[in-house]
């Protein structure tokens, strides 16, 4: 399936899959060099490897998964990793079918990253990543994903409420039981070889499922977003101090002993915090992944299209300029000190990650 078929699932079903989509040798250094940043992760923060492994509570997304951004170089940044074609058509073809309204508008990329769990890593709690349909997540499979190796687990069609015509905007908050309702429907788990992308709508409701493997399981993660020109972004100096107020989140947490809760929730709260400014920001690469001249000369006009709010040699592109905002950096600071109080309650008082 491929062209006005799959826009139309897409649209209908909330998702979408390539298998073959990147080239095994890609895969594979993606894997290897995904693995080893992971364990020098590990070590930075004094956790024991081969514990950490069989710990399910062990992560800073949910418990048993690690999630992590990556730097401004190839493998992450290869054309066909953030600019892959068939995934560039089908967003053409989304962007497409939603009319004159949106004509100045286009896809960015906002974040590059990994999302991989540990053996043991438990059940996630269904859940949607956010509400618009502007937003969209790819996920890139670095290893085969059958039943036991923690495949993605999806609601098709419930992205919209039911009878709702296709559109990007925010869907209503879920009622009581709504979710409940969808997750005792059909579901699919979505298991498939390595080299396979799956993008979803990011109000699909969805879950990573249990890892029962004996390996890690890396996969890449990105956040593709329909930005227009009333779109916004703080300025740097707001997300300075968001990287600023993150690593003292994380400093903390790493002061306590490694079987407290508190120290889950140090992690998670930098986690969350993160993602939050990344979403606000249509680009995770700042001053701390800024990418390098020669690559961003070598990348494609769509892929620079995509990554135009980011930095290139501590330059920032004119769109980035022109959608800077005030309010936005306020917001952005003040959610800062508000994660860091409540990473320093959790500590003092011994409390684990909010209950979802």
């Amino acid at each position: 399936m491929d062209g006005p078929d799959l826009v139309e699932l897409y649209r209908n079903e909330g998702y979408a899959i390539f298998q073959n989509a990147v080239r095994p040798d890609t895969v594979a250094l993606l894997r290897r060099e995904l693995e080893e940043r992971l364990h020098r992760t590990f070590e930075k923060y004094g956790f024991d490897v081969p514990s950490a492994l069989g710990t399910p509570a062990f992560g800073n997304n949910t418990p048993g998964r690690w999630a992590a951004l990556v730097p401004s170089r190839r493998p992450f940044l290869s054309e066909e990793v953030i600019a892959n074609p068939r995934v560039i058509e089908l967003l053409r073809g989304v962007h497409g079918s939603l009319g004159s309204d949106y004509e100045r508008y286009a896809w960015s990329l906002g974040l590059i990253g990994s999302d991989t769990p540990v053996p043991a890593a438990p059940d996630q709690f269904p859940h949607r990543d956010d509400r618009r349909g502007c937003l969209a997540t790819a996920n890139l499979l670095l290893v085969d994903v059958d039943e036991t190796m923690s495949p993605t687990e999806i609601w098709p069609g419930s992205h919209l409420p039911p009878g709702t015509e296709f559109h990007i905007g925010e869907i209503p908050p879920d009622g009581p039981g709504d979710l409940d309702r969808i997750v005792a429907g059909p579901a699919k788990k979505i298991c498939a070889p390595a080299g396979t992308i799956v993008i979803r709508d990011q109000r699909l409701v969805h879950r990573g499922t249990a890892h029962h493997g004996h390996v890690l399981r890396p996969m890449m993660t990105f956040w593709y977003q329909l930005a227009g020109p009333r779109d916004r972004v703080p300025y740097r100096w707001a997300t300075r101090f968001a990287n600023a107020a993150r690593r003292v989140t994380r400093g903390m947490g790493v002061r306590v002993k490694e079987t407290s809760p508190a120290r889950a929730a140090a992690f998670w709260h930098a986690h969350r915090y993160g993602c939050n400014v990344i979403a606000m920001s249509l680009s995770d690469r700042d001053e701390q992944l800024e990418i390098p001249s020669e690559l961003w000369e070598s990348l494609s006009d769509d892929a620079k299209g995509l990554l135009r709010y980011g930095c290139v040699d501590h330059e920032f592109s004119d769109a980035y300029r022109r959608a800077r905002s005030l309010p936005l950096s306020v917001a952005v600071m003040s959610e800062g000190v508000l994660r860091v109080a409540r990473t320093a309650t959790a500590i003092v008082l011994g409390r684990g990650v909010p209950e979802p």
